[in-house]
């Protein structure tokens, strides 16, 4: 699929282009890649909207899934264990508004950790960072958030093409800042806002998408 992709892409096809997109798509989902084949779908509908095809068979079946993903999304959870009280509480209403959180709380022990945290951050279109001094100093924390970065460069790079990848919101606990290189993305600050307020606005970037908007979809 690859190598059919890259040659059409060598020729400038795009309908052919769309096609492998929405390929790579499928198989991803096949293999539980999920934050993959949401990347590869809206790189097809974004083809498809630049050839005009709007309305056709495969533009409403690849919005029909994407919309279905933001109906009931899939979350990484990424939060220093000190946290963890205060951070549970916000999940429960998460939970309650059917927006689905993975974390790193139910891994198998004797496997890999690391390993775990990596395929489940990939499987997960979004993540949330629950940011705060105990986040700063988490071991843990410093790995997801570095697996994180290396996944929005990539939606910089869908971005350009007018499709959509992983997004990742930082939900600040208390007054520390997060990492300058995640600066530009969703940051909901809990101190100023209030709790309640907070967690209405994570829901409401945890359940909007941009390219659905657009489209009309939303």
């Amino acid at each position: 699929m690859l190598q059919a992709l890259a040659r059409a892409e060598q020729k400038g096809k795009q309908v052919l282009i769309a096609q492998g997109y929405s390929n790579l798509g499928n198989l991803a989902e096949k293999q539980g890649r999920l934050g993959d084949a949401f990347r590869h779908w809206s790189r097809a509908i974004a083809v498809l909207r630049r050839l005009k095809f709007v309305g056709t068979a495969e533009y409403e079946r690849l919005l029909r899934l994407l919309r279905l993903w933001h109906e009931t999304p899939l979350v990484w959870i990424s939060y220093a264990r000190k946290d963890a009280t205060h951070v549970r509480r916000i999940l429960a209403v998460l939970r309650r508004k059917r927006i689905r959180v993975i974390s790193d709380v139910k891994f198998a022990a004797g496997h890999s950790i690391q390993r775990q945290i990596l395929d489940a951050i990939v499987s997960c279109p979004k993540g949330i960072v629950f940011w705060s001094k105990n986040a700063l100093a988490s071991e843990w924390v410093g790995y997801e958030t570095a697996i994180l970065n290396e996944l929005q460069k990539q939606r910089r790079r869908d971005l350009r093409q007018k499709a959509l990848d992983n997004v990742v919101i930082f939900y600040c606990l208390d007054d520390q800042a997060p990492p300058n290189y995640f600066r530009g993305d969703l940051q909901i600050l809990e101190p100023e806002l209030g709790l309640p307020d907070a967690i209405t606005q994570l829901v409401q970037g945890l359940k909007t998408s941009e390219l659905l908007t657009t489209a009309g979809r939303l």
